[in-house]
């Protein structure tokens, strides 16, 4: 027989599978019967170098973005910081059809995960937060 407890348990897995299911996820990250859920931010695959370092560093190191959302970023790169390190990020967002960048954005945000990339080139999957950011308006060419 199930206790009262357990049926709640079951009850709340049960609501934040389908929640997933339908694109949903949690906007906390301590587990709690008050989770809200949020809708997950779109995606975009943007291939742009990305440049981050650790908090307090001055030290910049160099990665190249694989996808990127308002809430954060995916990239690759050759050292992985740990996770839940603060660091800081820079990258170019492209305009289509021009030569020129959109805009530099930098930004603040946190190491949530790191694992090895799908592909063969020694490189780690490094998942971040945004937590803030400012866009300057690019007033150099990039190159191709």
């Amino acid at each position: 027989m199930r206790t009262h407890l357990q049926e709640k348990d079951s009850l709340r897995r049960d609501r934040n599978r389908d929640a997933r299911a339908k694109g949903f996820v949690r906007a906390d990250t301590e587990p709690s019967s008050q989770s809200r859920l949020s809708p997950r931010s779109r995606r975009f695959p943007i291939e742009t170098p990305i440049y981050y370092r650790k908090r307090g560093s001055s030290h910049w190191q160099e990665g190249r973005t694989l996808n990127i959302s308002e809430s954060g970023v995916l990239f690759g790169a050759k050292q992985a910081p740990a996770p839940r390190t603060t660091v800081e990020m820079t990258f170019s967002l492209p305009v289509e059809g021009r030569i020129e960048a959109g805009g530099q954005v930098i930004c603040h945000g946190e190491i949530v995960r790191n694992s090895p990339s799908a592909g063969s080139n020694g490189l780690q999957d490094v998942a971040a937060t945004i937590v803030r950011y400012r866009l300057e308006r690019s007033t150099t060419r990039r190159e191709h």
